[in-house]
């Protein structure tokens, strides 16, 4: 789900229900075969990959993890920051930083979703005409 008014984008991974956990399990797979197209991923180096291909893979940006917070569920907060936009960029117009956060039973389940929509979001910036991604 996305509120473009508050620049988030919120989802929920939760396996209760048979269909909720082919959902997430699919999920997974998918992030999974897409870490393996750069790098042979394992479950053992899935985060380390998650967070390689979130700050160095990107066309048009960087996303980092802001946190995990977790109580019932656990939560993954993630920030988009488009380069050109960055927050040492001192004229930055942060029109395209987007928030992101993802709900979920199991914290590797959240970072696959979390991953996917950061990575559709920043692919959904290359449609917007976006010719210079900011990489030197």
């Amino acid at each position: 789900m996305v509120d473009r008014k508050d620049k988030r984008f919120f989802d929920f991974m939760c396996f209760c229900d048979e269909e909720g956990m082919e959902h997430c399990e699919k999920t997974y797979d998918e992030v999974m075969a897409s870490l393996n197209e750069e790098r042979k991923t394992t479950d053992k180096t899935f985060l380390d990959h998650i967070v390689f291909a979130m700050n160095w893979d990107l066309e048009h940006g960087a996303a980092s993890i802001e946190g995990i917070p977790t109580d019932q569920w656990s939560g993954i907060s993630v920030e988009y920051h488009h380069y050109g936009k960055r927050i040492d960029n001192k004229d930055a117009n942060e029109e395209k930083n987007q928030k992101f956060f993802v709900e979920c039973d199991r914290v590797h389940h959240g970072l696959a979703r979390v991953y996917q929509l950061v990575k559709a979001y920043d692919e959904s910036l290359a449609s917007l005409g976006e010719e210079d991604n900011g990489r030197e």
